[in-house]
């Protein structure tokens, strides 16, 4: 994983974040890294019970019990990881008070820094494979458009179950 600063992306303001850009399917996405605790490889997930598709179950991180969620199920769309033995996924540990999160993801690319006006509001955007609810905006950052998550929004949804 690497950091970059886009170029010429800062406005007169100034106002840039950094982000944590990923990929799930087809599809590149990125969430403020001030939501992101920390991302490990996908290990072993013991399943969670009578819960919904995209609740895989639960993992143990340094003594600390986490729900883990495929946001590829939750948003209802393909994901590669298992799609071969190497191909594992990555899981994004994020932070509701104090309940400990992992949002398993495809792959993990870098992080980026650039303006927060590059970022436009979802109803700009057209999104067919993904649920609108879940996206705060999205943004075109060198040459790729990156769908930016609402992470509060899909914590306060997993945190029902």
């Amino acid at each position: 994983m690497t950091e970059e600063t886009t170029q010429g992306h800062l406005s007169e303001s100034g106002e840039s974040e950094q982000f944590v850009t990923f990929r799930i399917g087809e599809e590149d996405y990125a969430t403020a890294i001030l939501d992101v605790q920390e991302i490990i490889s996908t290990g072993e997930i013991t399943p969670y019970p009578n819960s919904s598709a995209y609740l895989l179950g639960v993992i143990n991180v340094r003594g600390t019990v986490a729900k883990v969620v495929s946001l590829a199920k939750l948003f209802g769309i393909p994901s590669t990881v298992g799609s071969s033995p190497e191909n594992n996924g990555y899981i994004i540990l994020t932070k509701k008070d104090e309940t400990l999160i992992g949002m398993l993801v495809d792959t993990v690319n870098s992080v980026l820094k650039f303006d927060k006006d590059l970022i436009q509001p979802v109803s700009a955007i057209s999104s067919t494979a993904t649920a609108t609810e879940f996206i705060q905006g999205a943004a075109m950052v060198n040459e790729t458009m990156l769908l930016i998550l609402d992470v509060p929004h899909i914590l306060n949804k997993i945190e029902l179950q």
